[in-house]
């Protein structure tokens, strides 16, 4: 917990002056009001837009309901609610601790806003202790976002969680997971508090349109930074005591599972994985298990490539850096392939002995 030390002080010894600095502290009463449209005659209060200067004002405001989320600006503190919009009547000294998924930054749901008859800004927030003005709350979220690279499998605490359809976890989703299971996530948001210069993981997408809130998880398994290469390919196990499976593909640190598969089986896979270095790491061979790429061997499949870009596709006489176009590949031309090779999240089909082609430029189905 952040203590504003010196909202407390201010409070303490100056509580006659705060007649007209009332939006210095925060606004916490145990009493809800119940307003739907009411005007206020207000005497002089502070008011102001979201982030605009503090200036006094005699004119009257009117409440009405509304909902959402507002900001502490101080991340976290203790302060005092009022008991009325005009922000005259002082409630209860209460403290605010960081909140909805942020370990670093308070968060209040509103659900009625006091504005401002003639020019129609807002002036306070009705939270449920009380009515907050706009000197230390914000409606405008102070932390900024980005998104991670990696992907993985998290594991829940021991509390069901509800999910969102938002990385903002704003919009709940009619979707919640269960305590203690396991979920692969593919992108994940990450938070950099404002107050505190603090990094963390806000949220997790585990499906299409659904993210799980970061504080809801107990466990990370985070696979190297790299691509996951949608194919239709099998594999064959080449390791003579068997391939072990994963939960995920972070080797230094996972856990095998017990199950291993046998010498000389084949399996079909969904998907390889590769490296951020490029280093094909291993593949999919079910629901969250996976096997190393150091154990299998990729089957030659025989299969038929389309090419569906209107341009063409180039043929090229290897995968990497400085490629040398061997033919151009028309449109709607098909070709027998003979195996693959991954590059930086891509699959690159062979077309004859030394001219491979992008796969993104076309459709390929495997000769059965």
């Amino acid at each position: 917990m952040i203590v504003t030390a010196v909202l407390q002080i201010y409070f303490n010894c100056h509580k006659g002056d705060l007649a007209m600095k009332k939006s210095f502290v925060i606004l916490f009463s145990a009493a809800l009001l119940s307003l739907s449209l009411t005007t206020i005659v207000a005497t002089p209060v502070h008011a102001a837009n979201d982030d605009a200067p503090v200036t006094d004002t005699t004119d009257s405001l009117a409440v009405t309901n509304k909902t959402g989320y507002i900001y502490f600006r101080h991340g976290e503190g203790t302060f005092n609610a009022y008991k009325d919009p005009a922000l005259k009547i002082f409630g209860p000294e209460v403290t605010h601790f960081a909140d909805r998924y942020m370990p670093h930054q308070a968060v209040a749901a509103y659900d009625q806003i006091a504005t401002n008859t003639k020019t129609n800004q807002v002036m306070a927030y009705h939270i449920p202790d009380g009515w907050v003005g706009l000197d230390s709350w914000t409606a405008n979220d102070p932390s900024t976002y980005t998104r991670g690279n990696d992907f993985g499998v998290v594991t829940l605490g021991n509390k069901t969680q509800q999910l969102y359809t938002d990385s903002k976890l704003l919009t709940p989703a009619n979707r919640t997971l269960a305590a203690g299971t396991a979920w692969r996530y593919d992108v994940k948001e990450i938070i950099t508090y404002k107050y505190i210069s603090s990094v963390g993981i806000y949220a997790y997408q585990v499906g299409t349109n659904l993210w799980l809130p970061g504080t809801a998880v107990a466990t990370e398994d985070s696979y190297p930074n790299g691509w996951g290469v949608s194919d239709q390919g099998i594999v064959k196990v080449t390791n003579r005591a068997e391939a072990t499976m994963y939960g995920n593909l972070r080797w230094n640190n996972s856990q095998p599972y017990a199950r291993k598969l046998a010498y000389g089986t084949q399996w079909r896979y969904p998907k390889a994985y590769i490296s951020s270095k490029n280093k094909l790491l291993g593949f999919q061979v079910g629901n969250n298990q996976y096997v190393k790429a150091s154990d299998v061997t990729i089957v030659p499949r025989r299969g038929v490539f389309t090419v569906t870009s209107k341009n063409g596709v180039p043929a090229v006489s290897h995968i990497g850096n400085y490629p040398v176009e061997t033919r151009k590949l028309k449109v709607n031309t098909r070709w027998l392939t003979t195996g693959v090779q991954y590059y930086y999240g891509t699959v690159f089909y062979r077309v004859s002995t030394d001219s491979y082609v992008n796969g993104l430029n076309g459709t390929w189905t495997p000769l059965k």
